[in-house]
């Protein structure tokens, strides 16, 4: 089976919810039906299926349904039809399996899987489609079978599904991760048209459909190693980097940590393919930028408020994807921004140390959390935005501790891939925890 994984995280609304203003945010995905959807003849989610291609726009001819959209496929059936108001699914369009004409057959009882995987960065919330088809539309959500408007056989059922949409409730089916959306689109017997070997001018078929998921997006904590680079050496590169404080540009000398998302004391993880490669940064000198001054801030996070002094640039750290040594690792993950850290002094009450149990992909171990050691802002990197600019990291010195019941860290290589490229690491010893934090500049 070969399939196209397209990977949808598009952030309509961002709404600030409670207290934790850094750590969680209500979003909304919109999904629309239109010719970025892949199309099966089976559901990928539930065993073999061989991709098709995309789906095309279609209409029954040029003035039905209302605005067909240029470049549609037109059936050149006669006479009106697909009267559903699309007024609540903007841009959602009437679609159907590629390569298909008026001049197709046979029509009657054509089956076809639309699908789509969307990420969902957090715990969904709610979640809603409105489908209408000519003749069935079958709603699946990784692989469950929702609901259905209209009929393959029965012609009242039928006659009525291209007029309206049918609205489906989806949460339940909803997790945190990758989701997989499948409509399943099937066209009636022939004698709904009054034919055998029909051809869609006879028999048409198409779906149109629209989505709304809601999920509480949450940034994960990250446990950070301090690595070397084995084999080919890193490239050096200047970068511009523009965050709350300043618009600089710096010199990126090399990879200095690894990070994963990682649990600390059963609280979860969120995002668990989403890592950071964080590189070592210096100021450039006698550009045209002004270079970053001292700044007081207030952090807050799970470990308390704390006064900061952030004293200057450390490191600049880039969403990433691993792999094993030896193998390709998938594409860098979206939707979590690039962060640019700074060493930091704390003034005033002194961090009260603790322990934590942290448990990533790595290893299980109870760690000394000793000091906060680095402050990191969401920064835009050569104009390639920020997504949540409330989403900052407050990093924490750790430490094993001896003795416990739990095996220590072992060094072990990986392979990297972000947006300076693939590298191998050799991921050496535990450094930090970082905290989802807010911030106060004072």
């Amino acid at each position: 089976m070969k399939r196209i994984r397209t990977f949808v995280v598009l952030a309509a609304t961002l709404a600030l919810v409670g207290s934790q203003q850094a750590q969680a945010q209500t979003q909304t995905i919109t999904l629309v039906s239109d010719t970025s959807w892949e199309v099966f003849n089976g559901d990928p989610a539930s065993g073999p299926a061989t991709s098709l291609g995309f789906a095309q726009k279609v209409c029954l001819n040029a003035s039905a349904p209302a605005n067909c959209p240029a470049g549609a496929t037109l059936y050149g059936h006669g006479g009106g039809g697909w009267l559903a108001n699309l007024s609540s699914i903007p841009g959602a369009l009437w679609i159907w399996a590629p390569g298909i004409t008026g001049a197709t057959a046979p029509a009657e009882l054509a089956e076809f899987f639309f699908v789509k995987e969307i990420m969902i960065k957090g715990t969904p919330t709610a979640g809603t489609i409105q489908v209408a088809a000519d003749d069935l539309a079958e709603v699946r959500v990784n692989g469950t079978i929702v609901g259905t408007t209209g009929s393959a056989t029965d012609v009242s059922l039928a006659s009525a599904a291209p007029n309206s949409l049918k609205s489906f409730d989806i949460t339940p089916h909803l997790t945190a991760g990758v989701n997989t959306i499948t409509i399943r689109g099937q066209n009636g017997i022939g004698a709904f048209a009054g034919c055998t070997n029909c051809t869609y001018s006879q028999h048409p078929a198409g779906v149109v459909f629209g989505a709304s998921i809601t999920f509480v997006d949450v940034l994960d904590h990250f446990k950070c190693y301090k690595t070397k680079q084995p084999g080919t050496k890193f490239d050096p590169r200047q970068v511009v980097l523009a965050d709350q404080f300043n618009t600089q540009r710096v010199n990126v000398v090399r990879p200095e940590t690894f990070c994963n998302p990682v649990d600390k004391d059963g609280s979860g993880i969120n995002n668990p393919t989403g890592h950071l490669t964080c590189y070592k940064i210096r100021d450039v000198r006698g550009d045209e930028f002004p270079k970053f001054r001292k700044q007081r801030v207030e952090a807050s996070d799970q470990f308390g408020t704390h006064t900061l002094l952030l004293k200057k640039i450390r490191t600049l750290c880039l969403p990433s994807s691993k792999s094993p040594a030896g193998e390709v690792p998938g594409p860098p993950p979206t939707g979590l921004d690039h962060f640019k850290c700074y060493k930091t002094k704390q003034l005033g009450t002194r961090f009260d140390p603790r322990r934590v149990i942290l448990t990533d992909q790595f290893s299980k171990e109870r760690v000394n959390v000793v000091r906060p050691e680095a402050f990191c802002t969401p920064v835009d990197k050569d104009g390639s935005g920020i997504s949540d600019p409330t989403a900052h990291l407050t990093c924490y010195k750790i430490r094993d501790v001896r003795g416990d019941e739990f095996p220590k860290f072992r060094k072990r290589p990986v392979e990297v891939g972000d947006q300076f490229g693939t590298h191998s690491l050799l991921v050496k010893k535990t450094r930090t925890l970082c905290l989802p934090s807010s911030k106060t500049v004072l």
